[in-house]
């Protein structure tokens, strides 16, 4: 893949927002797999809040705020296909088992709550994830305790 040519370089952009965020006991406002398109997006800002994608590499880019420039997510592309191989931990904790059979809408509501702590295992995996990348840039992104 062609280098990318950024708008701004990655020590521009401000970590506040991101870091008091995660620290919250519910951190993650919005986590979202598109199938169709093969991407995971990671905000701690409701989905509907303006953001510009910042490339870190060819799978993941920082989203962030125009006007504050304070990062406010993470979006992974090529997830399941390319990202996710890469990553064990990750993919342990993204598979929810290898033989997962749902017969009812109980079973459903069941599975939801039985798999409903994934979501911030899943945040934390990513976000340490993205930290080793962008520290390759020498910057520092605040991951979750």
């Amino acid at each position: 893949m062609a280098e990318l040519e950024q708008l701004m370089e990655t020590k521009e952009l401000k970590t506040t927002l991101w870091a008091y965020e995660l620290n919250k006991e519910h951190s993650v406002t919005y986590l979202k797999y598109n199938k169709k398109v093969d991407t995971l997006t990671l905000l701690v800002v409701p989905k509907d809040t303006p953001t510009i994608v910042h490339y870190i590499d060819e799978h993941v880019a920082l989203l962030y705020q125009p006007d504050s420039r304070q990062i406010v997510g993470v979006r992974v592309e090529a997830f399941q296909r390319s990202f996710l191989p890469k990553y064990d931990n990750l993919q342990r904790i993204w598979r929810l088992s290898d033989s997962c059979e749902l017969e009812n809408f109980g079973d459903l509501i069941i599975a939801s709550q039985k798999y409903e702590h994934k979501e911030p295992e899943v945040a934390r995996e990513l976000t340490q994830i993205t930290q080793n990348l962008v520290e390759k840039k020498g910057f520092r992104l605040p991951v979750p305790a």
